[in-house]
């Protein structure tokens, strides 16, 4: 009876952890689409020289990055603390080689992944709502203009740096947020998320182009 009981409450812990982690990883999905947004903005800003609006959405999150940053981990977890890294030790006994040839598997297969996410978003946006998210026409190796082979390239070597040198880090910051306080934000961010993409649909439907927060802006400022 008391193995039943304890096997129970097992299962039980297991599940609340489970489920803190989903909640602690969503956490971690909006923070780096935000932080995705913010690198955007900037260099838009650095390069271009004016603020242009990022992404689909009003709010101030890039959620392909988010998307792209938590399909990796899920798939492949870290070059230093996962499936890849498992094999290559396996095949490698020497931990240097093991390590270099876990990062350039990793590498390629984010590679990958950034370029598949990337196609299909943008190819979605293009032929279902006639929106161009990004344009690649003018950039090397470019495929439809969907992707281009130098920010795949870029794609590879962030999701790799990041997952080796600060995914851990981003795990343990959320560990010292309480869980009430992460399901909240977590609540709120997808729930204002979901009335924005709807906005942003009817206003599509309605005008044939996507709502541009910053011609909004100007608009305002004429009328000043």
């Amino acid at each position: 009876m008391n193995d039943i009981c304890a096997k129970k409450k097992l299962n039980v812990d297991k599940k609340e952890n489970n489920i803190k982690a989903v909640h602690r990883l969503a956490f971690v999905y909006i923070l780096v689409s935000f932080l995705g947004w913010v690198c955007e903005t900037i260099g838009c800003l650095i390069f271009e020289k004016s603020f242009n609006d990022r992404g689909f959405l009003l709010l101030p999150f890039c959620f392909i990055y988010g998307s792209v940053t938590l399909l990796t981990y899920l798939l492949f977890e870290t070059p230093l603390n996962g499936r890849i890294y498992n094999i290559s030790k396996k095949i490698f006994p020497l931990k240097s080689i093991s390590i270099l040839f876990s990062f350039i598997i990793y590498f390629i297969l984010s590679f990958f992944t950034a370029s598949i996410i990337e196609y299909g978003i943008s190819y979605i946006f293009d032929k279902i709502f006639g929106v161009r998210l990004w344009y690649y026409e003018g950039y090397a190796a470019n495929l439809n203009g969907y992707v281009c082979l130098p920010f795949s390239l870029l794609w590879g070597f962030l999701l790799t740096f990041a997952m080796a040198f600060l995914w851990e880090s981003l795990l343990k910051i959320t560990e010292k947020i309480s869980l009430k306080s992460v399901k909240f934000i977590n609540t709120i961010v997808f729930f204002a998320a979901a009335l924005d993409f709807v906005f942003n649909l009817i206003y599509l439907f309605k005008t044939g182009q996507n709502f541009i927060i910053n011609e909004f802006f100007k608009i305002i400022a004429s009328l000043l």
